[in-house]
């Protein structure tokens, strides 16, 4: 009795979840001739609804989720219809919905139109309109911080849109939602290498996760586009395909360039398989994949490269604080040390709080580093999911610790390794970490939707906001990889 009632807990929320989505959608879609929507013409009452709407939606997506999981850890049979029915559905919720705040979308829509009217958008100051919101009709951005090949796919699904934004918005969600299946389908056979394991079940948590699919499908954020040739990457690497491992973390560099960062995790398995019996076919490989990574660095920048002035947008937002530890931290005592220090007070405070913070990452990562000393002298042999571990770990004390501006759609970078690791590493802390990062930072939707209706401003940029996303969304994992630390990040049950 009580599965059944579970079940028609999560089709009833799922329901409720599309009814209001849908209304939602409606209005939103509703434009007047000068592309400021309708309904963001009403007054606060109203606005207070378009609010009602959002928070309701996401209580009962929370709702299904919730009902769902326990299904999952209570070892319940999941047949067919709520293994694949239920993320379908979910999905099918977040493509309605059109963005509250729809910048991104703006972004990516005006920088497709500007490169295809002839501008550089690296090293140009190009218009950015404002169409899925009231307010200024543009304002204008120096350069992008994203990748050729984004930049590349930008220009080519506005001309599919024929400069419709609404076109772009239906044709991008498509596009997020196959990337979305995509990166199901890859995590399914990474973990299918290692292990096995219920496809619906898989389908119900992978697909449904609230974070993921409120940011990718809802609001459009494009992180599946390289996390895909991550994903492959990692797939590659389980068969020794090694020049094909360097070419596909080149195609997810030249995206959003944060595949850099894990990159060096692909090196160590690469030196790991490499011995006296195979050294020449790896270093072969490892050669074919650099020059052909050569080529096609060649070819994306073709249309964009004028020199390393290109990379000066994300350097620029390398120094960017927001929603950070550093953040917080920064803004909470930058008034005493101006007291305190006058002139010097900036340079003192960011030294004091970088120094600190680097000595806390290390800390944590330390396990992990002495683990690749071991590795590099071959001391130790590690399995596919110890390369997959050390990207999880050094990826979450990088984005909790050390990055200085954060945004909820972060965390979906760390999901894919966190499920792959939910199955072939049993480890409570693991699984604790990931769970709460898979529906915390949606708190951060919810606290500016409900800020901006009751008060009609941004709270990204207000303190009280900043503190808040930060103790919601880092305190409890950041508290529960110390304690999985201090047993050198092992298996502890």
């Amino acid at each position: 009795m009580k599965k059944i009632s579970d079940n028609l807990v999560i089709i009833y929320s799922s329901l409720i979840g599309f009814l209001l989505t849908f209304v939602w959608t409606l209005l939103n879609f509703i434009s007047t001739p000068n592309n400021c929507s309708l309904f963001a013409k009403f007054d606060l009452i109203n606005y207070k609804f378009a609010a009602f709407f959002y928070i309701t939606s996401l209580i009962a997506f929370t709702i299904a989720g919730y009902f769902g999981y326990k299904q999952l850890v209570n070892n319940e049979q999941v047949s067919f219809r709520y293994g694949a029915t239920i993320p379908a559905v979910f999905l099918f919720l977040a493509f309605l919905l059109v963005p509250l705040n729809g910048h991104d979308l703006n972004f990516y829509f005006s920088a497709g139109r500007a490169v295809a009217g002839g501008q550089n958008v690296y090293t140009s100051n190009w218009p950015v309109g404002n169409l899925l919101q009231c307010g200024p009709s543009a304002e204008f951005s120096q350069g992008i911080m994203y990748g050729p090949i984004t930049v590349t796919v930008l220009t080519i699904f506005y001309k599919f849109s024929l400069g419709s934004i609404l076109w772009f918005l239906f044709y991008w969600k498509l596009l997020m939602i196959l990337l979305f299946v995509l990166t199901a389908w890859l995590v399914y056979k990474i973990i299918s290498e290692v292990t096995s394991l219920d496809k619906f079940k898989f389908n119900l948590l992978f697909l449904s996760q609230p974070l993921i699919v409120w940011a990718w499908i809802g609001s459009g954020q494009f992180d599946a586009l390289w996390l895909v040739f991550v994903l492959a990457a990692i797939l590659l690497s389980i068969g020794r395909q090694w020049a094909m491992v360097i070419v596909a973390l080149t195609f997810g560099i030249w995206i959003k360039f944060i595949p850099v960062l894990m990159t060096p995790w692909f090196v160590l398995w690469w030196w790991q398989d490499t011995n006296k019996a195979n050294w020449k076919n790896n270093m072969l490989q490892a050669f074919a994949g650099v020059v052909s990574s050569l080529l096609l660095t060649v070819l994306v920048w073709q249309n964009y490269w004028q020199g390393f002035k290109v990379f000066n947008t994300i350097i620029l937002q390398s120094k960017w604080a927001v929603s950070s530890i550093f953040a917080v931290s920064y803004y909470s005592l930058k008034g005493l040390f101006v007291m305190a220090f006058a002139e010097q007070a900036h340079f003192v405070l960011t030294r004091l709080l970088q120094g600190s913070l680097l000595l806390f990452a290390v800390y944590l990562l330390w396990p992990m580093v002495s683990r690749v000393y071991s590795l590099i002298l071959r001391r130790e042999i590690w399995v596919a999911t110890d390369f997959i571990l050390g990207i999880f770990i050094s990826m979450l004390i990088y984005l909790g610790i050390w990055q200085k501006s954060f945004w909820p759609w972060y965390i979906s970078w760390l999901v894919p390794f966190g499920v792959i690791l939910f199955y072939t590493y049993p480890s409570d802390y693991l699984k604790k970490i990931l769970i709460w990062i898979s529906l915390a930072p949606v708190i951060f939707y919810m606290l500016w939707i409900v800020n901006h209706q009751l008060a009609s401003t941004d709270a990204t940029s207000e303190l009280w906001f900043q503190w808040a996303v930060v103790l919601s969304v880092w305190v409890y994992p950041v508290i529960n990889l110390i304690k999985w630390r201090r047993i050198n990040f092992s298996i502890d049950k």
